[in-house]
């Protein structure tokens, strides 16, 4: 039970670590201005066929964390059908946000940021990002996440057959608080050294709990073989 309340703590505390920032005395005093108007890029991905011979690799929803991550556990292949399918590829620091997909209990709107080596792109229920040179793209990221986990993008949704759709040209609109370039990369370096912390905290409490977990079945193990 212990182990469980300091896994539910360390799962808290991304979203705390944003509202320290973002709701703090100092961030009021920061300038506002619409999404749109600090983006030099917003397009929509590929079309297209899985193909795993001659598809490109496509992060798609379900490639999204709830916590900003990107897996490629399960990444598809997709044969483009779209003319000039490299303007598709991502690069380092693009934004990547889910604009249709969730489900009953899970909010569109989710984004993740693409930092990752090699080819990829991204599928066409999804909308990339990309920033200005006034913009530290990992700052404008935790912002996103940190509206998404306080819930602003539902907001946006429209719900059919149990698919949410997000109001792209609403959510262009929103609100985004702009430090200067310099605090904006500090925030960010100081946001992604407390997030990875929080990531290693919760995997050892996870292994912890399954040791745990798994010591019932060890006991009577021991117990009917005459170990104990």
């Amino acid at each position: 039970t212990a182990c469980e309340a300091q896994l539910e703590a360390a799962e808290a505390l991304p979203q705390a670590y944003l509202r320290q920032v973002f709701e703090s005395e100092e961030a009021r005093k920061w300038e506002r201005r619409r999404l749109e108007e600090i983006l030099s890029l917003h397009d929509s991905g590929l079309w297209g066929y899985e193909d795993s011979q001659n598809g490109v690799p496509t992060i798609r929803s379900v490639n999204f964390g709830n916590d900003g991550h990107i897996s490629i556990d399960n990444i598809v292949r997709i044969e483009p059908n779209i003319q000039n399918p490299d303007n598709k590829k991502l690069k380092k620091g693009d934004i990547l946000l889910e604009r249709s997909g969730g489900g009953p209990k899970q909010p569109v709107g989710r984004v993740v940021l693409f930092d990752l080596d090699g080819e990829f792109y991204f599928g066409n229920f999804i909308s990339r990002l990309r920033c200005t040179n006034e913009i530290e793209s990992q700052f404008l990221f935790y912002y996103l996440l940190f509206l998404h986990m306080k819930g602003v993008t539902l907001s946006f949704q429209d719900q059919t057959t149990g698919i949410r759709n997000l109001r792209f040209s609403e959510y262009l609109k929103v609100p985004i608080l702009v430090p200067s370039l310099d605090i904006q990369k500090h925030i960010a370096a100081e946001l992604k050294e407390k997030m990875a912390n929080a990531e290693k905290l919760k995997a050892t409490i996870e292994k912890q709990l399954e040791a745990i977990k798994a010591l019932p079945q060890a006991i009577l193990r021991k117990a009917f073989s005459g170990e104990l």
